[in-house]
């Protein structure tokens, strides 16, 4: 009897595949669970990809309505700044970007919040940013 045919070996592969679902899982998990406000943007557009609950209770959303909205959406006043380019970001002239802002919430309140924007390297072809948003609690 003869039995032809090849052999793979896939454990290495398949130990790359556990630590990325792991990795992957880690980050959903830290994302969603931090009581910092994050979202994800295309610092393109200006528009979030994703947000974390944080993120949408300080703007008194739910996380999904926010999705593919822009971040200027939520300003009142007159911005001065590129949020649809989020200020430079996109083009890598600028690794941070900062701005403070009224934003508006879905009951009609405004508060004064200061971003944070950080453009994620490493992502290829991607241009995407972490925007962490504070509310400075300023009395508006």
């Amino acid at each position: 009897m003869r039995l032809i045919g090849t052999t793979q070996e896939v454990i290495e592969k398949r130990r790359a595949e556990d630590k990325l679902l792991y990795s992957e899982a880690l980050f959903r998990a830290v994302f969603e669970t931090t009581s910092a406000a994050l979202a994800q943007i295309d610092t393109r557009t200006g528009r979030f990809i994703q947000v974390n609950r944080r993120f949408a209770s300080l703007l008194r959303h739910q996380p999904s309505d926010l999705h593919n909205t822009r971040v200027r959406d939520f300003i009142v006043d007159d911005c001065t700044h590129d949020w649809d380019g989020v200020g430079g970001l996109a083009d890598g002239a600028r690794g941070v970007f900062e701005a403070d802002n009224l934003y508006l919430r879905q009951d009609g309140s405004v508060f004064r919040g200061h971003a944070v924007a950080n453009r994620a390297d490493g992502l290829a072809g991607a241009s995407v940013a972490v925007l962490l948003l504070s509310d400075l609690k300023d009395g508006v």
